[in-house]
């Protein structure tokens, strides 16, 4: 498992949560209006 920390630029922040796939690989992803996070396999 892998977690990764996502920029979150100014013009481009939000709430979300969500799941999907990545280059083929499966992840959960959570923003924070500026944290955001991705956590694959």
């Amino acid at each position: 498992m892998t977690i990764t920390r996502i920029p979150m630029p100014p013009g481009n922040r939000m709430l979300r949560i969500g799941f999907g796939q990545h280059d083929g690989r499966w992840f959960f992803r959570i923003d924070l209006w500026n944290l955001g996070f991705r956590i694959s396999n």
